[in-house]
């Protein structure tokens, strides 16, 4: 039995962002606000549509839903992340229904539909549990991906901090919608659980862009827990994707870079005062500007991963690609380096990785140079890594299995 997973990894983070977990925060705020909403008018709804009858039966469909939907938005919400590194499809999908739903309520409102018509209403609220059940406790687990372990207790602090300020002011909120009245709380509801969706996803979806890291393969207890690539190119050089899209069964990342070379500032445009802020490097000359482009495909096979690097343009550009494993485990095939500890080189064509009863397999090897920090790259993980080694065009294929 296979127990092989692969994901494009998200983003780590050593301290809380707050851009994200502010978008989190009104979006929560504006769930609350959505149920109190809810709470208020379905049993006013219910009277003026003649729906009574039915309240037991929707209490009971309720419950269902709030009981079920999660689960199931939970479930594909695990896939989403272990195969995307992210659940923000089925957030994104849960919230544009619960806004459309939003919507539908208040256009029936407004249109007061007829006798046929009426029977819509109950269906509506349906969907609205539904919709709301299907992106709440997703789009509420982003709290990792922008929070670490150690602050997350601060984190969920703010959360609930915005959450029981919304109750606390539950009287006002009641006395304001009863004031503008049903259809538009609800198309107010709409638009703000759309907008502070959109805001969540876009501030979230700027972290995955910008993760050195970019996969991590588990086969059992065994686990590659990140993979990076760095080129020695003008101090920028440590790849982090610039675009995210999927091909068939193939995830696309890349990025483009330049760098040029400054010449000295024009003579005439010397500060006389010798002033740099009034000099910017913008101003200076350019010449032989050079190029990097970095493309990386990952196609999952049947028990494992095959990961392709193209990275070319300017040529002779010292490169060197990162494995790096979670500790506890041991290593065969490989070459250990001369001064560093849990650092290796893949001279060879296979290695492996072995934790308890688990093993990764990865190929294929490459060392053409020695060098394993390179001059804009990151420090080095604090956990065992395999190193392979090359110059620009790097082209090379990975296997995990």
């Amino acid at each position: 039995m296979d127990n092989s997973a692969a994901s494009i990894e998200t983003f780590k983070t050593e301290k809380i962002e707050w851009k994200q977990l502010w978008s989190l925060a009104a979006l929560y705020g504006s769930i609350v606000i959505g149920w109190i909403a809810y709470h208020n008018y379905q049993p006013k709804l219910l009277v003026q549509f003649n729906f009574t009858d039915f309240t037991f039966l929707l209490i009971v469909t309720q419950g269902i839903i709030l009981t079920i939907t999660p689960l199931i938005a939970g479930k594909i919400g695990d896939r989403l992340r272990f195969k995307a590194g992210h659940r923000i499809p089925i957030i994104s999908s849960g919230i544009s229904f619960a806004a459309m739903v939003f919507m539908a309520v208040a256009f029936t409102l407004f249109s007061n539909p007829g006798e046929v018509f009426r029977w819509i209403l109950p269906l509506l609220i349906v969907l609205w549990l539904i919709a709301m059940s299907i992106f709440t406790s997703p789009a509420l687990s982003t709290l990792e991906l922008f929070t670490p372990i150690d602050k997350l207790p601060r984190a969920m602090a703010v959360l609930t901090i915005v959450a029981n300020l919304v109750y606390s002011m539950e009287p006002v909120i009641v006395d304001l919608i009863d004031y503008v009245g049903a259809p538009v709380t609800f198309m107010i509801g709409g638009a703000a659980v759309f907008v502070s969706g959109y805001a969540l996803k876009k501030n979230s979806l700027s972290l995955f862009t910008n993760n050195p890291g970019f996969l991590t393969f588990h086969k059992g207890d065994c686990v590659l827990q990140a993979m990076r690539i760095v080129a020695s190119f003008f101090g920028k050089g440590q790849f982090q994707t610039e675009e995210i899209k999927k091909e068939g069964d193939t995830w696309i990342l890349s990025k483009k870079l330049e760098g040029p070379y400054y010449q000295p500032y024009p003579k005439d445009q010397i500060d006389p005062t010798g002033d740099l802020s009034k000099m910017p490097r913008t101003n200076r000359p350019k010449s032989e500007v050079q190029y990097l482009e970095t493309i990386i495909k990952i196609t999952e096979t049947i028990g494992g991963i095959v990961v392709d690097f193209d990275m070319h343009g300017t040529e002779g550009v010292p490169v060197t690609l990162e494995l790096v494993f979670r500790q506890g485990g041991t290593f065969t095939g490989v070459q250990a380096h001369a001064t560093k500890s849990n650092a290796y080189f893949l001279k060879e064509n296979k290695g492996s990785y072995t934790l308890g009863k688990d093993t990764i397999q990865f190929s294929s090897g490459r060392m053409e140079h020695k060098g394993i920090l390179l001059r804009g790259g990151l420090p080095a993980m604090d956990a065992p890594t395999v190193y392979l080694t090359g110059f620009t065009p790097f082209v090379h294929r990975i296997v995990l299995g």
